[in-house]
């Protein structure tokens, strides 16, 4: 279970960051400098929570369905951001974003 400590931590820093949901983020704003600050803050802020408070639960899906309910996500798109940051840490296998966007942009030119 998630402490209340870091409940409300996450509650302040979703209130700081003004963001209501994923699932509404495309709709908040075509301008992708307005969308991805909050979106990145919430991203990170959750999977740290997962990281900190995952020996809390039984299983580690236990613990994307209690923490995504609380921050307004599905279970698989926590599961995502997890993933995610694995490869950027190299704890997984995969392209980081840096090499996703240096590849896209080898291919336009």
């Amino acid at each position: 279970m998630l402490s209340r400590a870091a409940y409300n931590t996450l509650i302040d820093t979703l209130n700081q960051t003004e963001f209501t949901g994923e699932h509404k983020a495309w709709k908040v704003s075509h301008d992708k400098r307005k969308f991805r600050e909050p979106f990145f803050d919430r991203s990170a802020c959750a999977v740290r929570l997962v990281l900190e408070n995952e020996a809390d639960y039984r299983t580690r899906s236990e613990c994307f369905k209690s923490i995504s309910k609380k921050i307004g996500c599905s279970p698989e798109t926590l599961r995502d951001w997890i993933d995610k940051q694995a490869v950027e840490t190299g704890d997984r296998e995969g392209l980081t974003q840096s090499e996703r966007a240096q590849m896209k942009k080898e291919s336009y030119d």
